[in-house]
């Protein structure tokens, strides 16, 4: 696939609200009022040439979406497991293109996906919406061989073990070019991978590689891997430093 989750796109944009009333309990305080949550929904929103996308839960699939297309699949649904959800995003040929974790926290979530990311939100993108992107002709078509989720997944795991305190689990895995994600001296940047994202204690390297090392060394709470499509090898791994 092409599409990137951690690293912030040009289209992605946001909108809500709702109002509560109140009433004052016996003994005449009034009791705190505010916006009514709006109730989860995952929407899917295509700009990409991957053609029609089954969007599947699990191992279910609930929705198809193609380009141009907006789905949006909720808790309750006929045939719709209950929450928390793997999502996946599968070409007609069965490749998982991008995967992510959603527990329905924080509302209303959409996601929209183009040829070299998929960006996530908490509204729908604003504006007119963006043509179909189309391949560049000067890249060649996506390999028909490559790592599957489930063990680009495993690698990126594996590789995290050593890196972290305690549990690693994975919150997005992405198919897309190594240019969005990273640099790799002999790597074309146009050649696909998967770049994943993980939550944990991960060390900060903004602190631990200085001199003298901060004691104990601060963590931060997500990591990004980046593993050759094809062969599952190492290209990247990323502690974004701290958000100031």
């Amino acid at each position: 696939m092409r599409r990137r989750h951690l690293v912030a796109g040009a289209a992605a944009l946001l909108l809500l609200s709702s109002i509560a009333g109140c009433s004052g309990p016996p003994g005449g305080t009034p009791a705190a009022s505010g916006p009514t949550p709006a109730p989860f929904a995952l929407s899917v929103d295509d700009r990409s040439s991957w053609g029609t996308l089954q969007v599947a839960i699990g191992d279910t699939v609930v929705r198809h979406v193609g380009c141009d297309e907006t789905v949006t699949v909720a808790p309750g649904d006929p045939g719709v497991p209950p929450l928390p959800w793997t999502v996946r995003l599968v070409t007609a040929g069965g490749q998982t293109v991008d995967q992510r974790a959603v527990d329905g926290a924080g509302g209303p979530r959409y996601l929209l996906v183009f040829d070299a990311q998929v960006e996530e939100g908490n509204q729908p993108a604003l504006g007119p919406a963006p043509a179909c992107a189309m391949p560049s002709p000067s890249v060649g078509p996506m390999p028909t061989a490559g790592l599957s989720s489930a063990a680009a997944i495993d690698a990126g795991a594996r590789l995290l073990a050593g890196r972290a305190a305690g549990t690693v689990m994975v919150q997005t895995a992405t198919i897309g070019r190594l240019a969005t994600y990273a640099t790799h001296a002999g790597v074309d940047p146009q050649a696909f991978v998967w770049a994943l994202t993980y939550s944990g204690a991960f060390a900060d390297p903004s602190t631990c590689v200085a001199s003298p090392p901060a004691t104990p060394c601060p963590s931060q709470a997500s990591a990004l891997v980046v593993l050759d499509f094809e062969t599952g090898a190492e290209l990247s791994v990323a502690v974004p430093a701290p958000q100031r």
